[in-house]
C-alpha cells in the first residue's frame, strides 16, 4: 500500500475508485456521473429482463400454487434481491442531480486538502484505504456468493444426479423434465444470477463509497482543531493573538461541521430507500434460505444466505461508520481549548458541541439507526426464527 501512497496521491485515488465505479455503472447502462445521463438501450434492457423476471416467478407461483406450495416459496425467496435492485434502480435515476452534486464535493474536498498539508493528505489516505478495503471485500463476498449460487446445483447434479434449479421459475416452451429443457432453463438463469449480481454490486459500491466518507469528514475536523490549538498557543506566547483572526479560523472549523451534517442528510435522503429495502428483504431471505438449508430441499440456500447477510452488515458497518465519526466530533470539540477564547467564541464552541450530541444519524425507514447493534438484533430474530423452525421440521 505504501507505493501507491507515492505514485499517488489522495485526489488522484479518488478520482480511481470513482472510475471503477462509473466503469461499472455504465456496463449497467446507469453512468450517472456522465455528463447529461440519458438511460440507453443497456438501461431498458435492465429493467426489462427484470420485469421478465417477476412475471416468470408470479407465472410459476400462479401454476404451482396447488401443486406444491415449497415450490411457491422457493419461487419468492430471490424475489428480495430483485427488490434490492429495484430500489437502487429508482434511488440512482431519481436523484442522479444529488449522485452528481455529492461526487462533486468529495472531489473537491480531496483535491483541496491534498494541497494543504502532509497531515490533510495522510488524514484522506487513511479514508481511502478503508474504501479500497471495502472495495476488496465486497468484489469477493459478491463473487463468491454469485458464482456459488450459480455453481451449486451442477455440482449436486454431477455428484448426485439430483436436478434443482438456480432460481424457482419455469420459461414458457422449455419443459425442465427433459435434458435441452432443463440444461436451457440453467443456462438462462445462470446468465441472469451473473447480471443481476453485477448490478447489486454496482449499487453496493455506490454506497460502499459515499457511505464510508463520514470517516473522512471526522480525520479533517480532527486536523483542523488541532492546527486552531496549536496557533491559539502560538500567537499567545508571542502576545499577538488577534480575535478577528481567531473568529475566522472558528468559523471555519463550523462549517465544516455543517458540512458533515448536511452530508449526511443528503446521503440519508439519497439511500433512504435502498437501506430500508435492503434490510428488510435481508430478514426475509435470511429465514427462508435457512429453512431450505434445514429441509436440505434447494443446496444453493447456502450460498445465497452468504450474499444477503454479507450485503446487511456491510451496510450496517458503513451506519456504524457514521455514528463513530459524530462520536469522534464530539470528542474532538472538547479537545477545543475554549479557556483561551473570547466569550463570543465560546458560544460558537458551545453550538458546535450542541450539534454533535444531537447529530443526523443514517437510519433505517426513520425507525432505528442503520448500525451493527441493529444487525445483531436482527440476527437474533433471525436465529430466534431458526430455533421455532428447527422445532417445527
Amino acid at each position: 500500500m505504501s507505493s501507491v501512497k507515492v505514485l499517488f496521491g489522495p485526489s488522484e485515488r479518488f478520482e480511481k475508485i470513482v472510475r471503477i465505479m462509473r466503469f461499472s455503472a455504465a456496463i449497467c447502462g446507469i453512468d450517472l456521473l456522465r455528463p447529461n445521463y440519458r438511460m440507453n438501450f443497456i438501461t431498458y434492457t435492465l429493467f426489462a429482463s427484470i420485469t421478465g423476471y417477476y412475471l416468470l416467478v408470479l407465472r410459476t407461483i400462479w401454476l404451482k400454487f396447488n401443486d406444491d406450495f415449497v415450490i411457491v416459496v422457493k419461487a419468492t425467496l430471490t424475489m428480495g434481491t430483485a427488490f434490492q435492485g429495484v430500489s437502487k434502480l429508482y434511488a440512482f435515476i431519481s436523484n442522479k442531480e444529488v449522485i452528481m452534486e455529492i461526487y462533486q464535493l468529495l472531489s473537491g474536498i480531496y483535491r483541496d486538502f491534498a494541497k494543504k498539508g502532509s497531515e490533510y493528505a495522510e488524514s484522506l489516505d487513511v479514508c481511502l484505504n478503508k474504501t479500497v478495503a471495502g472495495l476488496y471485500s465486497l468484489m469477493l463476498s459478491d463473487i463468491l456468493g454469485y458464482l456459488g449460487l450459480v455453481a451449486v446445483p451442477y455440482l449436486v447434479m454431477f455428484f448426485t444426479g439430483q436436478r434443482y434449479l438456480i432460481l424457482e421459475f419455469l420459461i414458457p416452451g422449455l419443459d425442465i423434465a427433459t435434458d435441452f429443457g432443463y440444461f436451457a432453463t440453467m443456462a438462462i438463469q445462470s446468465v441472469l444470477v451473473i447480471c443481476y449480481g453485477f448490478g447489486l454490486f454496482c449499487g453496493d459500491l455506490v454506497a460502499l463509497l459515499y457511505l464510508i466518507q463520514s470517516f473522512m469528514f471526522a480525520n479533517i475536523f480532527k486536523v483542523k482543531v488541532q492546527d486552531f490549538n496549536d496557533s491559539l498557543k502560538t500567537k499567545a506566547g508571542k502576545g499577538t493573538r488577534t480575535s478577528k483572526g481567531i473568529s475566522k479560523t472558528l468559523k471555519d472549523i463550523a462549517q465544516w461541521q455543517q458540512l458533515f451534517t448536511q452530508y449526511t442528510l443528503k446521503c440519508n435522503d439519497l439511500f433512504y430507500y435502498i437501506i430500508t429495502v435492503q434490510i428488510v428483504t435481508a430478514f426475509y431471505s435470511t429465514i427462508l434460505s435457512i429453512y431450505f438449508i434445514l429441509t436440505g430441499s434447494l443446496p444453493g440456500a447456502y450460498a445465497y444466505i452468504s450474499v444477503t447477510i454479507c450485503a446487511l452488515f456491510m451496510y450496517c458497518f458503513l451506519g456504524t461508520e457514521n455514528e463513530k465519526a459524530n462520536e469522534q466530533f464530539t470528542v474532538i470539540i472538547y479537545s477545543i481549548h475554549w479557556y483561551e477564547l473570547s466569550v463570543q467564541e465560546q458560544k460558537v464552541v458551545l453550538q458546535m458541541l450542541y450539534l454533535a450530541q444531537n447529530p443526523r444519524i443514517i437510519d433505517i425507514a426513520g425507525v432505528c439507526p442503520l448500525s451493527v447493534s441493529t444487525a445483531l438484533r436482527i440476527s437474533k430474530m433471525v436465529y430466534s426464527a431458526s430455533m421455532m423452525m428447527v422445532q417445527f421440521l
